[in-house]
């Protein structure tokens, strides 16, 4: 992980005129909803065009140094095996988050670990299924000093996720966010590799 963010990044995720702007821009990068321009302004435009297009790259080239620097590095491909591996960059920008399907034969138990980013903070995220149907975590059995419990509000299931990082705090220091995250991965893989 590098001691700064790109250029890139930090504007989009500091300042919401040009997140805004990026936001907007992305969905024309296939060319099927370009608007027309005058000759004036095409020139500029094709250069925000191509600032949408880095932003995006930096973007999700991030998310992934983020899943390896932390459910990676704490060991979750000890988890099982690869289920879904092919990326779909497409809805990793839409959804603004990353994340591996895990299967597991041993303990029948599947895992779907996800990097989350909003506009406000950056988060690790987890479920859990067994034989493709949806677990819930369980309360009693859940007591890790970095993780909590959230409903999902659009499906009704709860998922373990760690407390938010504000993507300021993250902008100003993405090493030591990235390696808190990871102690918060390792914890959570030791506690699902023994469940």
């Amino acid at each position: 992980m590098p001691d700064e963010l790109p250029d890139s990044l930090r504007y989009y995720f500091t300042d919401q005129t040009v997140r805004k702007a990026v936001d907007s821009l992305v969905p024309q990068l296939g060319g099927e909803n370009m608007p027309e321009v005058t000759w004036e302004e095409f020139q500029n435009y094709n250069q925000a065009l191509l600032m949408a297009a880095q932003v995006r790259a930096d973007y999700i080239e991030l998310l992934a140094r983020i899943w390896d620097g932390t459910f990676g590095k704490a060991g979750a491909a000890g988890l099982g095996e690869v289920r879904y591996d092919q990326i779909d960059i497409y809805n990793i920008w839409r959804n603004k988050c990353l994340y591996q399907f895990t299967y597991c034969e041993d303990n029948e138990n599947s895992y779907d670990l996800c990097v989350y980013t909003t506009d406000k903070s950056l988060a690790l995220k987890i479920w859990r299924y067994t034989d493709d149907n949806y677990v819930p975590f369980d309360y009693e059995e859940f007591d890790l000093s970095h993780w909590g419990i959230q409903l999902d509000r659009y499906y009704d299931l709860n998922y373990a996720t760690t407390n938010p990082v504000q993507i300021n705090e993250f902008v100003e220091n993405p090493t030591d966010t990235v390696e808190m995250l990871h102690k918060a991965a390792q914890e959570m893989v030791g506690f699902l590799q023994n469940t």
